[in-house]
């Protein structure tokens, strides 16, 4: 069974965020009738959990996330439905050209990802809703997240629908978009396309190991996650054994190798 992990960053319920989910939703569970796959959705509202700001202590960096000083709200609790999932589809208003707070404040006590990710072999999708305005910079923040955490980026979604559209009208107004949207989540989950990484995927995974490369005999919490995914291998080309031909590999190495001469 595939499992996709909805989160709403928004406290409205029934606003046009909610209402795109549902209707991407629809599409999903369609496609899996069709193609006799089986799905399962958890949604979750980002408004319903108890998430402290972060305090940039630095001590998930340092000392691991189990000793955030924060520990005792609810991150944990979406942080074993993010990894229980095989995608993720991430929803957020758009609030001053940017993510919504929750958002924001969720992807904040999720840092430490970036610096050891712990998504990779999941696929994730980026929506935003705006009542009049641009989606760029909002899915830009979003992608540059998730994609550091190991997400595969399987796409953006973004939907202008004025201060509150009935459903009826996003689905008559948005049809194909959403349905392409949900039509590539699930391939994706289905056929394993995180092991075809984009090439912005493997320059970053280039970086990042040759910078843990240098610093592998370091006793530190991000030096021993890279040591014991064996990714500090010289012989390993990304999170998971990729489906990309050599030749794009080895630009790619190539590539990732001269940024990380610029990084301490």
């Amino acid at each position: 069974m595939a499992k996709i992990l909805s989160i709403v960053g928004s406290y409205r319920k029934n606003g046009n965020t909610a209402r795109v989910l549902n209707l991407l939703h629809e599409d999903i569970l369609n496609k899996a009738e069709r193609e006799n796959i089986s799905v399962e959705i958890e949604t979750v509202f980002l408004g319903e959990f108890n998430l402290n700001p972060c305090r940039g202590c630095r001590c998930c960096f340092d000392r691991g996330e189990d000793t955030c000083p924060l520990g005792d709200d609810d991150l944990n609790t979406l942080f074993k439905k993010m990894h229980a999932a095989d995608g993720l589809i991430i929803a957020t208003p758009v609030y001053v050209n940017d993510v919504s707070g929750l958002v924001k404040t969720w992807m904040d006590r999720l840092a430490f990802a970036c610096h050891r990710p712990q998504f990779h072999g999941k696929s994730a999708l980026v929506v935003s809703t705006v009542g009049t305005g641009i989606h760029g910079y909002t899915q830009d923040v979003l992608a540059a997240g998730i994609t550091s955490w190991g997400y595969h980026l399987s796409g953006k979604l973004g939907i202008t629908g004025g201060a509150l559209t009935p459903q009826a009208d996003l689905a008559a107004r948005y049809q194909k978009p959403i349905h392409r949207a949900a039509e590539k989540l699930v391939t994706d989950i289905q056929k394993e396309n995180h092991l075809r990484p984009s090439l912005r995927s493997l320059v970053t995974f280039a970086v990042q190991q040759a910078v843990w490369q240098r610093h592998q005999d370091e006793d530190t919490v991000d030096a021993r996650y890279w040591h014991e995914q064996g990714w500090t291998k010289p012989s390993t080309r990304f999170y998971l054994p990729p489906r990309t031909q050599p030749i794009v590999i080895l630009l790619t190495r190539a590539i990732g190798r001269a940024i990380a001469r610029f990084i301490a």
